[in-house]
Order: C-alpha cells, then structure tokens, then sequence
C-alpha cells in the first residue's frame, strides 16, 4: 500500500510509517524528571558559563562530583551537552 499524497513507489511504502495526522505535541516540564536543588544549582551554573573546575570550586565539592552531576542533568533533560541542557531548561522555564 502507497500513501497517493506523498506518491511514494511501493516497495518503500512498506518500509516507512504512516504519515502523521496531528502536530507534534510540545514538550513539557512533566515530560521529564525534576532536578533535585543540587542539580538545579549545578545547571544555573553551566548556564552562567562556569567550568566543571569553577563550579566545584564554587560549591566546594570535587570536579568529579559536577561531573556526575552534569552525567545526571543530561539524562534527566535527555541532553547531550552543555548547550542542549541549557537551552531544554530554558524552554521548560527552568532558568
């Protein structure tokens, strides 16, 4: 079976999922896990642009400690960098 509107060949039609009828739903703070008050604090640092060393040094724990931090926020957010996770948290208006 061939969707006539986007007039794919056959073969392929079997291959590729149904076109979507609704808009993609907008994420929401709901969708994703809360950041406990450390994490939470971790992140309005990486925002303002500190290093891991600043931070750790600001919260006065070890690099590794951000680090682990930082390994959290990125799976809580589903981010996989600095940016990302800063820019998930701003859209949830979590900074």
């Amino acid at each position: 079976m061939c969707w006539a509107k986007i007039g794919c060949p056959p073969w392929l039609a079997i291959h590729l999922p149904p076109p979507a009828l609704t808009a993609p739903r907008q994420i929401t703070a709901t969708d994703f896990e809360p950041l406990s008050e450390r994490e939470a604090t971790v992140l309005r640092l990486l925002a303002q642009g500190l290093t891991y060393a600043a931070i750790a040094e600001h919260l006065v724990i070890s690099v590794n400690t951000v680090r682990f931090y930082v390994k959290t926020i990125y799976g809580k957010l589903a981010a996989n960098n600095r940016t990302h996770a800063v820019a998930r948290a701003r859209e949830l208006g979590w900074l």
